[in-house]
């Protein structure tokens, strides 16, 4: 393991600053149930463990809670769901506020007894992206699961164990089971119908990422889980090609033995392309002790390094999306950092620098988000708790893993 570098002072201090206004803006806005996922609550323990700010992260948290009585509105990990607030209440209460422990106990329990409903109810002919994936659907329920070891590990083990053999059946027959029939009439989605989608939040790489998240913490399911993360890895490794650009990448849908038409991948973020599913490769590979899928890997997330451009790779119709985890600088620096603290790519780290300084001179954009969009992956808390885990590399970096990282 390698330890991630230190910014400058001046970076730091930026980036602690920048954290520290997005919950000020938070805090005295007017009550929006957006913030349904764990977004607000990370960003609260960061604060307070970087800054000693423990008053305004209680301030922060109390209104998240409150939030939160606007209900979940699906399972998933992010944008209001049930597994969201079980993680955000669980790293309250792991990092600064243990008043948390019955609440994040209680919406744990939740998941555990509606997740295996959810991903084991037969909708004969029809299969939309919340059968299974992270953001929205099991998969990420799973994850929630799996990382809330700091409560209970026995009892989340034990809970664990029927959702991990479930999810790891998604794998089957080349991830069949992830072919989308819905969206047809949808402007922005059609292209899935039909296609197995490959990315880390909606597809085969966020199956395989939390595959691996479980197995991690709990390697006693070993026995369910790692053939499935196998044969998952080596599906992503058969599905990748190198673009025009020279960027070992994937195709938003499955190839499946097809030539790839594009020039080049239009979207290399977390969510898809390079960035997100050359980590998940890296880290099953690692697991597994595969060092020629480690190599694959490696050698995509150089490529992209190279090639990366601004201008090119952080795009999104929404006016926060170029700088959010999803699809944007935050989202890309977050797995930078990961690379060079787990993988030991020292190359990456150039990358990783560049887009913190990207995003700390668009600070007013990110302050503006703030007042309109709280949520991990698509708004401000994100954006800042990204900045102050590369300032704070020896911050707890737990809350990572609800984005399949480390």
């Amino acid at each position: 393991m390698q330890t991630a570098p230190q910014m400058t002072a001046p970076a730091t201090a930026e980036a602690d600053a920048l954290a520290d206004a997005v919950l000020d803006r938070y805090v005295s806005r007017r009550w929006q149930p957006d913030a349904g996922d764990s977004g607000p609550a990370v960003l609260a323990a960061l604060v307070a463990l970087v800054q000693g700010r423990q008053q305004r992260s209680e301030g922060a948290l109390e209104q998240w809670l409150e939030e939160l009585d606007a209900g979940p509105a699906h399972l998933g990990l992010f944008g209001r769901g049930l597994a969201g607030y079980a993680l955000g209440a669980a790293f309250a209460a792991g990092m600064f506020a243990p008043e948390c422990s019955r609440l994040a106990r209680t919406t744990r329990t939740a998941v555990a007894r509606n997740v295996l409903d959810r991903i084991c109810s037969t909708r004969v002919g029809r299969t939309d992206w919340s059968d299974y994936d992270l953001v929205t659907g099991p998969t990420g329920a799973m994850v929630a699961m799996a990382t809330s070891t700091m409560l209970d590990p026995v009892v989340v083990s034990d809970a664990c164990a029927p959702v991990a053999s479930a999810v790891a059946h998604l794998v089957d027959d080349g991830f069949a089971a992830l072919r989308v029939t819905e969206y047809g009439d949808d402007p922005l989605r059609s292209w899935n119908r039909g296609h197995i989608n490959t990315g880390v939040a909606h597809g085969a790489g966020g199956v395989v990422a939390a595959l691996t998240t479980v197995l991690r913490r709990h390697p006693e399911l070993a026995e369910a889980v790692r053939p499935s993360l196998r044969a998952g890895a080596l599906w992503l490794a058969a599905e990748s090609f190198v673009d025009d650009a020279g960027v070992l990448t994937w195709s938003v849908a499955a190839l499946e033995g097809r030539h790839p038409t594009l020039r080049h991948a239009p979207r290399q973020a977390w969510c898809y392309g390079t960035p997100g599913l050359a980590w998940v490769l890296w880290d099953a590979a690692d697991l597994l002790g595969d060092p020629s899928l480690c190599a694959l890997a490696r050698a995509a997330m150089s490529s992209f390094a190279a090639a990366f451009d601004p201008i090119v790779h952080l795009e999104g119709s929404d006016p926060g999306a170029p700088l959010a985890v999803c699809h944007g600088a935050a989202g890309t620096l977050a797995v930078a950092d990961a690379f060079v603290r787990w993988a030991g790519m020292d190359e990456v780290a150039p990358l990783a620098d560049a887009l913190c300084a990207l995003l700390l001179a668009h600070a007013g954009s990110v302050l503006e988000l703030a007042t309109t969009d709280m949520r991990l992956l698509t708004g401000a808390s994100g954006i800042a708790s990204v900045l102050l885990a590369h300032a704070h590399p020896e911050l707890d970096r737990a809350w990572l893993a609800q984005m399949v990282l480390r």
